[in-house]
């Protein structure tokens, strides 16, 4: 079945997702330090 890429795209999807509020937070931070 497709178990397997479900359960890959799943992981792809989590590791984005870590890495995307990753950039939000490095975005708030030179905001907070007035570099943005």
């Amino acid at each position: 079945g497709g178990g397997h890429k479900q359960a890959a795209a799943f992981r792809l999807d989590k590791s984005l997702d870590s890495a995307y509020r990753d950039f939000l937070d490095a975005v708030n931070y030179l905001k907070s330090k007035g570099k943005l």
